[in-house]
């Protein structure tokens, strides 16, 4: 969208004014700009480029920061500066700007040679991109399917060399076709935006939650008891309970779940195929006996 090219622009027009004082300020500029006659730039001058890429990335980062703390609901003000990734990036074309500006001052046409290592840069941001975009739902954030099951079979082989166990939950949204027939499909997606973020909560750290397709989501328990798979699914039984989604008439939709849980190796079946459909045959089960409850696969 527009906007969002005009802010970006100017986010980095100012984080980039931003460093141009710095270097100004410290008279660095000046001293490259005019080096001649056998002198080489010093310790001075590195440290100021790179307290002038410091205040760049901290004007860009406080700016981008601002806005996603006015637009989106965020878990952890950490999160305001974005991942390892995403910051090891800004660093790496911070890196190229210094060498490209560099050789605009001392040997212009070196500059585009810097075009290679950018645009090598960009194609691994893409990869990286791209490999996130396949491995995660469009709608929920979470890992979809596919993804979900790698890990889970990746957890599963861990537990059968160390002699752990794991639980699966299986979860399914009740009655979800008639919200949609009723509020319509952006209200039931905004359904399981709100169900992904309370799953992804309510789980404990090292549980691995997906989508697993149309209403229903898979949850993998690592190094758990009976009581303990027990204990998650039901507090995330009641967490979605408590959920209240407003529809476009302003009526606010309940939210209830059927929850089957098995446990590996409890149940006989050996694969995470066959501890998926214990945990399937489990919420079935829950559904007949009346829904909105957690049901343990034996």
């Amino acid at each position: 969208p527009p906007h969002r090219t005009v802010f970006t622009a100017a986010t980095l027009a100012l984080a980039a004014a931003a460093a141009a004082a710095v270097l100004r300020a410290t008279g660095a500029h000046e001293h490259l700009l005019h080096l001649g006659d056998g002198a080489r730039p010093g310790w001075a001058d590195l440290a100021a480029v790179v307290a002038a890429g410091a205040v760049q990335w901290t004007v860009n980062t406080a700016l981008v920061g601002t806005v996603i703390a006015w637009t989106v609901t965020i878990e952890h003000p950490r999160r305001l500066l974005g991942s390892a990734s995403d910051n090891l990036l800004e660093v790496s074309q911070l890196a190229l700007g210094v060498f490209v500006a560099l050789a605009l001052l001392w040997w212009p046409p070196a500059a585009l040679l810097m075009i290679i290592p950018t645009f090598a840069l960009h194609q691994c941001v893409q990869l990286d991109q791209l490999k996130i975009a396949a491995r995660t739902d469009q709608r929920t954030g979470l890992l979809n399917a596919i993804a979900w099951h790698q890990q889970a079979e990746r957890a599963l082989e861990r537990a059968r060399t160390t002699g752990g166990r794991i639980g699966v939950l299986m979860i399914d949204l009740d009655w979800f076709k008639r919200i949609n027939d009723t509020h319509g499909h952006p209200v039931g997606d905004d359904v399981l935006a709100e169900v992904a973020t309370v799953l992804a909560k309510t789980v404990r750290r090292g549980d691995t939650v997906g989508r697993y397709g149309g209403e229903e989501f898979a949850v993998l328990l690592p190094d758990v008891d009976e009581a303990e798979v027990r204990a998650v699914a039901e507090r995330i039984r009641v967490r979605i309970r408590a959920l209240r989604i407003t529809a476009p008439t302003g009526e606010r939709v309940a939210l209830s779940a059927t929850i089957g849980a098995a446990l590996h190796p409890a149940v006989a079946e050996a694969g995470l195929d066959g501890v998926i459909r214990a945990a399937d045959e489990a919420l079935y089960a829950g559904k007949k006996a009346g829904r909105d409850r957690v049901a343990l696969a034996l």
